[in-house]
């Protein structure tokens, strides 16, 4: 009996130091290159494997031993973004890691795409993108001048970004010349945000019976007159700051009466007065 346990433990052991080696297979893909260019893939961590990137851009590697791993990437003439990746990996297969392309510039041909962001205040500062050829991305300066360099003859859009902003115009689509300095400029415009509407005067009327209207009116710096909605509920906007007359009533009600009378209301502030009505029916 004993040694039948023992076999029944060194196989489980077995099993699961098997389902421990089970391929783990890495993939992603790579964008931003030339179709007759391929870039080296690297990952290190419990095993250390290497493969090249296909013609698609496609590239995948199975590991034997799950854990964590660095994947670099490595090609002549270009840099990567991310710069490196780590992945946990289980057994299994893992989702794709994917990275970017950016082609280094030869110093004979780099040009520049500088401007100025006006507009930005209290040392705020916005980051600045341009896609084209390659990517670039710089953060302004004191005063809101930004410089991209490294930049490909060809075409970029150049995007100004900053929470709380806006931008005229959003962004803007110019033409790189080789070794020549190009200029763009935005206006940044602070987004304001909507307070929550607040009724210069509101409140509740009861004893209203099915079918009457009430209608609240008042003078003072301007005059209204506003109908009470079917729920006894009232918001009056059509007001300025000032002392008021006001007072309800129910058109061809003679035998109404209204608590309270007609008052004097102070209105200084949205938000600040309720006045509340009743309606009693003789």
């Amino acid at each position: 009996m004993h040694r039948l346990s023992a076999s029944i433990c060194l196989l489980l052991s077995v099993t699961a130091a098997a389902q421990d080696r089970q391929p783990v297979k890495l993939s992603g893909w790579v964008t931003g290159m030339k179709a007759t260019d391929t870039a080296f893939v690297k990952i290190e961590g419990p095993v250390v494997s290497r493969t090249t990137t296909k013609p698609s851009g496609k590239w995948s590697i199975e590991v034997t031993q799950p854990g964590k791993y660095r994947v670099t990437l490595s090609a002549d003439n270009y840099t990567f973004r991310p710069a490196e990746r780590w992945v946990t990996l289980a057994a299994g297969n893992r989702g794709a890691i994917n990275f970017r392309a950016l082609e280094n510039v030869p110093a004979t041909d780099a040009a520049e795409i500088d401007g100025r962001v006006v507009g930005l205040a209290g040392g705020k500062k916005a980051e600045i993108q341009a896609v084209g050829p390659n990517e670039l991305r710089a953060v302004t300066k004191a005063g809101g001048g930004f410089k991209l360099q490294g930049a490909l003859p060809g075409k970029y859009t150049v995007m100004p970004r900053l929470p709380g902003f806006r931008f005229k115009p959003a962004s803007r689509k110019i033409t790189v010349k080789k070794g020549k300095r190009n200029k763009v400029s935005f206006k940044a415009i602070k987004i304001v945000k909507r307070t929550e509407h607040k009724p210069w005067m509101s409140g509740t009327v009861s004893g209203l019976e099915p079918g009457e209207i009430a209608i609240i009116r008042g003078f003072g710096r301007r005059r209204f007159t506003h109908k009470v909605t079917r729920n006894g509920h009232y918001e009056i906007n059509e007001m300025k700051k000032g002392r008021y007359r006001v007072w309800i009533s129910v058109p061809h009600c003679d035998a109404c009466g209204y608590i309270p009378g007609p008052l004097k209301a102070d209105i200084i502030q949205r938000g600040k007065t309720r006045i509340d009505f009743e309606i009693i029916h003789r």
